[in-house]
């Protein structure tokens, strides 16, 4: 028995076998695997979050409870001609960033984030909120553990002390299994994977949580916080902030899979360095006359481990 896959991109996935019978007679069957969750309505809804500042430039207060805090559209919507529709607001939700949709049930989740001058929402830094796509009532799903303590202080310089809060503590992202039998979310505060049965109404504890494993030079500049589901393995994702070091080949961003309980080594790996090409780091001509890059713009990402690239990956 012989197979090869067929040579056109848009059959990517059929496959051709022939084989020999024991009467010597030839014979070739194309057949075709298809994940259902690789597919979707024509023009399917989608959802995005809404963040709000609780300040303006002059200080005035710019909270809001009733303002939209999750908003769908159509697919194939175009210029201002339709609105989003509203399904969820502030007071409701607070700052959310992470989405995930349960299609079984048409349920969408939504996690908190940690955002200077904006709020939380009523459940706090580990809230994870579920919303009917239709429209409804939006309920507490559940509370992740050990998500932060930080709390705003929008009085005090801008909320200046929870500068540095963003990306340490509160949620990631979120994602469902393709059966929508799993929810999946980060926490950015205690760098675990959390693991829930999405199948409930509500949820009192994770069914698992796992530590992600840290791919930094130094453990605490580890930041995870970003995932993926794709033909059932999940991917997390995040990025060697060099805080602690202060060096820009210490900063990248990292995936890596799991599956089964066990994170895989990294599958991808990016460096962030600007010293590129005869560029300097800050701003002004490097020795070769090169223009350096515009103080205060990111370099562009570049595979570590090229001649260009000599960063620590």
């Amino acid at each position: 028995m012989r197979c090869s896959p067929l040579p056109q991109a848009a059959r990517s996935r059929a496959t051709r076998c022939s084989w020999t019978s024991p009467g010597g007679k030839n014979v070739t069957v194309t057949t075709g695997l298809w994940n259902p969750a690789d597919y979707c309505q024509s023009s399917p809804t989608l959802a995005t979050a809404c963040q709000r500042a609780t300040r303006d430039r002059d200080g005035n207060s710019m909270v809001n409870g009733s303002a939209r805090s999750l908003v769908t559209m159509p697919f194939d919507a175009r210029g201002t001609n339709s609105a989003p529709a509203q399904v969820a607001n502030q007071g409701a939700t607070g700052t959310v960033f992470g989405l995930a949709y349960r299609k079984q049930d048409k349920r969408l989740f939504s996690a908190a984030f940690a955002k200077r001058l904006t709020n939380y929402g009523p459940g706090g830094p580990g809230a994870i909120y579920v919303t009917p796509a239709a429209g409804g009532a939006t309920t507490l799903f559940t509370t992740v553990p050990n998500a932060g303590g930080a709390t705003h202080n929008h009085q005090t310089n801008f909320d200046g002390a929870f500068y540095a809060v963003p990306g340490t503590q509160s949620l990631g992202d979120i994602d469902m299994s393709e059966d929508g039998s799993e929810l999946y979310v980060v926490n950015m505060a205690d760098k675990k994977l959390y693991v829930y049965d999405a199948t409930q109404p509500t949820a009192a504890a994770a069914k698992a949580s796992y530590v992600i494993p840290s791919a930094c030079p130094t453990a605490s500049d580890w930041r995870p916080g970003a995932l993926g589901v794709r033909d059932g393995v999940v991917y997390v994702g995040g990025v060697c902030s060099g805080a602690s070091t202060k060096k820009i080949a210490d900063v990248k961003a990292v995936v890596m899979t799991f599956s089964g309980g066990s994170f895989s080594p990294p599958v991808l790996t990016r460096c962030w360095t600007s010293s590129v090409a005869g560029r300097s780091t800050t701003g002004r001509r490097a020795t070769s006359g090169t223009p350096g890059p515009t103080a205060g713009t990111t370099p562009p990402p570049t595979t570590c481990g090229t001649t260009r690239t000599p960063c620590r990956c």
